[in-house]
Formats: C-alpha cells, structure tokens, sequence
C-alpha cells in the first residue's frame, strides 16, 4: 500500500497526471486476520473514491496457477477465488463504461 501511494506521489511531483481506476486487496487470508482486516480498512480508507470492494482471496489454488503460468480462471474456473476474479473484470467493465 505504501509503495503504490508513493509511486502515485512521486509521478505526480513531475508534473503528471494520475487517474486510479481502481485500488482492491489481494492475497486475503481465509479466514481473515486482524492484520488483513486492517489492511483491508486502510486500504479502503486511504482510496476511498477508487476503493474496489473485493478481496482476492489467497488460496493453494492460486499459488498453484502461478506456478503452472496459468490464470486461476483457466486452471480452475469454478473455484471461489475465479469467480472474485470474475466480479472484479465486471466492475473494471463498469468503471471505464463498457457494462
């Protein structure tokens, strides 16, 4: 979170303009953690306006897609975390107008 704020922060001092089309968590333990519903809260606080609320959940099958190079929706389409992926391309779909 403190890296992406600091790249928006320092392309801003040079003179460009940033548009966040959307900011969301990722990697969310299940079940969640204190620390994760504190990141998450921050998150939502620091990009409110941008805030997407949708947590991609942090699975082995996730980590098992990565490690194939395959996107989770591929390799495993009807699991919990494809269809958060799902929902998340509908409301980027909804934000540049295209839904």
């Amino acid at each position: 979170l403190t890296a992406i704020v600091n790249v928006v922060r320092a392309v801003r001092e040079l003179g460009r303009e940033v548009n966040i089309l959307g900011v969301f968590n990722t990697r969310v333990p299940s079940p969640l953690t204190n620390m994760a519903k504190e990141a998450i809260e921050n998150t939502k606080r620091i990009f409110a306006s941008s805030y997407i609320d949708i947590a991609i959940g942090n699975t082995v099958a996730s980590e098992k897609a990565v490690e194939e190079g395959n996107p989770l929706v591929v390799s495993a389409p009807k699991h919990k975390v494809s269809d958060m992926y799902r929902q998340l391309a509908l409301e980027v779909l909804r934000r540049v107008g295209l839904s």
